[in-house]
């Protein structure tokens, strides 16, 4: 059910009604499920509204790690980017999401909140360490 979620079932309903006129119960009945199974997959609808943010990080991490050490950071990033759009989240989808984000203090709220994404490698440093070995600290911790 909840990739069946995931999928863009609550994402089209936040984009047509707007996030705080849609409820849990349409969100449930648009995944053919009830809203207290709703509850098992999910603690509150921000954690539904946030909830393919972990899986894309995971994703483009990875691909990022696979691009070749001495590429351009805004090449390789670019190219890892376009992971998004091989699980077919398309620019529009893209927007809407950042809109969703951006305009709701609630699921922003929750956003912000979130502990920051880490992703050791098999070397055990995370996806930007061995690609930037000479990046400032201090950078990485304002972050």
């Amino acid at each position: 059910m909840e990739a069946d979620l995931a999928a863009g079932q609550h994402d089209r309903l936040f984009a047509a009604k707007g996030y705080d006129n849609t409820t849990l119960e349409e969100v449930a009945a648009a995944a053919g499920v009830s809203r207290r199974t709703l509850f098992n997959y999910f603690r509150n609808k921000e954690d539904l509204a946030l909830s393919g943010l972990d899986e894309q990080g995971e994703l483009i991490a990875a691909r990022l790690a696979e691009r070749p050490a001495d590429e351009d950071p805004w090449a390789a990033l670019r190219a890892a980017f376009q992971v998004l759009d091989e699980i077919g989240m398309t620019a529009e989808g893209r927007l809407e999401f950042i809109t969703l984000l951006f305009g709701n203090d609630s699921p922003r709220r929750v956003f912000h909140e979130r502990p920051p994404m880490k992703q050791p490698s098999a070397d055990g440093h995370t996806a930007a360490g061995p690609r930037h070995p000479g990046r400032d600290r201090r950078v990485a911790r304002l972050r």
